[in-house]
């Protein structure tokens, strides 16, 4: 689940999403070279 993004050296990417699941998402996470790089529970989540 997910897709691959390639950028130059030196660029800046803006990382915009929208995501819509029936039970709700609990958790998103940007992976880059195969580790997290950012991880971040939306706002809606009850834990």
């Amino acid at each position: 689940m997910g897709d691959t993004v390639r950028k130059r050296m030196g660029s800046q990417v803006e990382v915009r999403y929208q995501c819509i699941d029936s039970v709700g998402l609990q958790l998103i996470r940007i992976v880059a070279n195969g580790k997290p790089v950012k991880s971040f529970v939306p706002p809606t989540t009850r834990w």
